[in-house]
């Protein structure tokens, strides 16, 4: 047994393990908080897995005495970048920041994300929804040289990075988006074929890329760069995507979370996140990372948390790999944007929507739909692709749940205190609106032809509501929602005239900050068609009805 000594001593074995002697009971708490750390009772002493930012941390130590030459080197190599980095993120993004290739041209903030990410080459990039981290996370790749990527993201964005990389980046890579409603075992089968055609980016959603087949297969091969989109889905400790999410950090030569929320609920949301980019910043044991960071009603229970400590040490180290967005930041940024967010309805929604498509009539649980005449099957069609559909009795009957659960997933990256306008045209639509506020933790109000406590007596967005369900043909005149800067459209009517007055709510005089406005897209259906309409200026009911063979 070796003897105890007070003096850390710092060595290196098999690049990528350190080895720590030197044996206090603060050296000891201080072991316990380094990345995948461990006692070796033969020889007395410590190792952890070798990271920039454990060897940082050591640095750090007052009870350092020796330590390589070239683990010093590496650690002020790093501890430069880190600089570099507080540089940036607080020179309010200077247009003279240098950029890499891209096929369209960044914002300041986009400049400045982008070094960040360059010169750390791992980083998380907290820009919030519509501010354009995609983009940065493609040129990054462009950056980097990257020939094999793997990006995890929700379900409801994974279209949007095929857009994205084709839109970006010099020269697109092949992109493999694993959607649709296959087995795992399948699209393993695709993504090993579509690795063969480097460059390539593989696109899928956490809850696939967490299960086997894939998962192992994941983290059989050797990435140039793992992106985690939203990467507040990684937060949890425990989960079993977080932990696959880690394991699959080590298998890749550069890492980006990308989230506008990366604390969601709690800043020991950071663990999650942090154990994917660099395990060294805050360490692989979640109870040593909880008893440091929280306090706890009973330390020997670290999910019981009273309140936080030591949160200036926790920001302190979260800058080392972070460029935060803030309001500052973005007075380049377009004044509005539109994005589409796509899904896939479910088996029974598809088969409802198909047989009224094709026969003008479909059985459900509730009793039978039909459509008498093209009119009728458009309303119906669209009703499907909300989820429900109303049978001959007048009564609505739950099909699909597909669309209230790609708003669930777009709510995950707006911030809890920031308020969402969400434009509906069926009542059904607006109790399912009341589900969603009331799953998500958000205070709901409605402006309905029914009720009207989503505004004030100056009829303004209520400073008691911070998620609105508005009946588009009821709250499309005469109100401000200036207090939001994001909308969601989750079903729209067939007039222009109350779409474009619907979009003046949010974007008109008075708006201080840039409007993001999101379309709820039900791949494959009259959702598409609706929204093209829209998009590009036409009035929406000819061109949708000439889809279904002709005019009323």
């Amino acid at each position: 047994m070796s003897i105890a000594f007070s003096k850390l001593r710092v060595h290196e074995i098999a690049g990528r393990r350190l080895v720590l002697t030197g044996y206090t009971p603060e050296l000891v708490q201080f072991y316990r908080s380094l990345p995948e750390a461990k006692w070796d009772k033969l020889t007395g002493v410590w190792t952890c897995l070798k990271t920039p930012a454990a060897l940082v941390r050591i640095l750090a130590r007052p009870e350092l005495e020796l330590m390589n030459d070239d683990l010093t080197a590496e650690a002020f190599d790093f501890l430069g970048k880190i600089q570099r980095v507080k540089n940036i993120q607080g020179s309010n993004c200077p247009a003279g920041l240098v950029y890499g290739t891209s096929a369209t041209k960044p914002w300041n903030h986009q400049r400045a994300a982008f070094q960040v990410g360059a010169t750390l080459g791992s980083a998380l990039e907290a820009l919030r929804m519509g501010e354009g981290k995609s983009k940065v996370a493609v040129d990054l790749c462009t950056h980097w040289g990257t020939r094999k990527i793997l990006v995890l993201c929700p379900k409801s964005v994974m279209g949007v990075w095929r857009r994205e990389f084709a839109t970006h980046a010099l020269p697109p890579p092949n992109v493999c988006v694993l959607d649709g409603t296959g087995t795992v075992a399948k699209k393993t089968g695709i993504a090993g074929t579509a690795l063969k055609r480097e460059p390539v980016a593989i696109v899928i959603n956490y809850d696939s890329a967490k299960r086997e087949p894939f998962a192992k297969w994941a983290l059989s091969q050797e990435w140039d760069l793992v992106i985690c989109d939203e990467c507040h889905r990684i937060s949890s400790h425990n989960s079993i995507q977080a932990k696959f999410a880690a394991k699959l950090g080590r298998r890749a030569r550069h890492r980006l979370g990308l989230s506008g929320t990366p604390m969601g609920q709690s800043p020991l949301g950071l663990f999650g996140i942090f154990r994917f980019l660099d395990p060294g910043v805050f360490g692989t044991s979640w109870t040593e990372f909880s008893t440091h960071f929280a306090k706890h009603s009973n330390p020997s229970i670290p999910q019981m948390v009273t309140g936080y400590q030591n949160q200036e040490e926790l920001a302190e180290r979260m800058s080392w790999y972070t460029y935060r967005c803030t309001d500052e930041n973005v007075l380049d940024l377009p004044e509005k944007t539109h994005q589409d967010i796509t899904f896939t309805l479910g088996a029974e929604g598809m088969r409802v929507y198909r047989d009224l498509e094709a026969e003008m009539i479909a059985e459900v649980k509730g009793g039978t739909v039909t459509a008498a005449n093209c009119m009728v099957k458009l309303l119906r069609l669209q009703q499907v692709t909300s989820g429900f559909v109303q049978t001959e009795g007048g009564l609505p009957v739950d099909v699909d749940n597909e669309k209230e659960a790609a708003l669930l997933e777009l709510l995950e990256g707006i911030p809890a205190d920031d308020p969402v306008i969400v434009f509906c045209r069926f009542r059904h639509d607006l109790l399912r609106m009341q589900a969603v506020a009331k799953a998500t933790g958000r205070r709901f109000g409605e402006l309905s032809g029914s009720r009207r406590d989503a505004i004030n007596e100056h009829a303004k967005l209520s400073d008691k509501v911070d998620f609105a369900a508005v009946q588009i043909a009821a709250g499309g005149l005469g109100v401000d929602f200036t207090r939001a800067r994001y909308c969601v459209y989750y079903s729209l009517s067939h007039s222009l005239i109350e779409f474009d007055q619907s979009l003046a709510r949010l974007h008109r005089p008075g708006q201080k900050r840039a409007v993001h406005y999101y379309h709820l897209v039900a791949q494959g259906t009259v959702d598409q068609d609706v929204y093209s309409a829209v998009q590009k200026r036409r009035e929406v009911i000819e061109e949708v009805l000439a889809v279904f063979g002709g005019k009323q």
